[in-house]
């Protein structure tokens, strides 16, 4: 009887360690699969960058320094890892891309915004290919192209005066002479250095800018218009 009340007193104090423990066990198992995870998704994207757009779990492992099995696991949700090179890309290369413009002209501004393409374009083109390989079985992936090609207009039509604007056929053919897939084309099915797609991409630009005819009429004339707009409707 003399013992049982410093017994009774024990409990809570054993209890609460073993609760502590346990909390520090779980914090620290969640700080060690936190380390592996950053290291498979430095290891996904440095083996991207080399020119291996679709890693393999064994090559991961090893470069991460962790288990097959490790690998394995993290591999089940993809998309959470894709997400997470994609959002360490954006933070390294978005400031800048939108840092403000120098230039007191449309043109001036036109230009510096292609300088900041190509260097944004190089910069990501291996996990864009590799993406690619992976879009139409990703949901993020798919999501993440969308908004890629919304920035692009969003980047590229505050620049234009009104009236060039308004012709949208030739906005469209700037958009496709300036984006991503442009690039891609020219550094990767021509095979071009970076500085000969750089000329080329300009070039073309330049001859699209000495077609722009700013008149009103012109841009009435070139705008897009529905593909059945004119066909006379079946005849009763």
């Amino acid at each position: 009887p003399d013992n049982a009340a410093p017994a009774a007193a024990a409990g809570p104090a054993v209890t609460a360690a073993a609760s502590a423990e346990a909390a520090a066990e779980t914090d620290g198992r969640r700080r060690r699969g936190n380390t592996s995870r950053a290291r498979i998704v430095e290891a996904i994207g440095r083996l991207i960058q080399q020119g291996n757009p679709s890693p393999g779990a064994a090559r991961v492992a090893e470069l991460a320094g962790v288990s097959l099995r490790t690998v394995f696991r993290h591999f089940e949700d993809m998309d959470s890892l894709y997400r997470e090179i994609s959002l360490s890309i954006r933070d390294r290369v978005l400031p800048a891309v939108l840092r403000p413009y120098r230039s007191d002209t449309w043109q001036g501004r036109l230009d510096e915004l292609l300088e900041r393409r190509i260097a944004l374009f190089e910069a990501i083109l291996p996990y864009k290919l590799a993406g690619d390989l992976r879009r139409h079985q990703s949901p993020y992936l798919e999501q993440d192209h969308a908004e890629h090609i919304q920035m692009e207009q969003a980047s590229l039509e505050p620049l234009l005066p009104p009236a060039l604007l308004a012709d949208r056929r030739w906005t469209n053919a700037l958009h496709m002479a300036t984006g991503f897939q442009a690039w891609r084309t020219l550094r990767r099915d021509l095979d071009l250095d970076v500085p000969e797609a750089k000329a080329t991409l300009k070039r073309g630009v330049a001859a699209l800018l000495a077609a722009a005819d700013p008149r009103p009429e012109a841009a009435a004339r070139n705008t897009t218009t529905p593909a059945n707009a004119g066909k006379e409707g079946p005849k009763a």
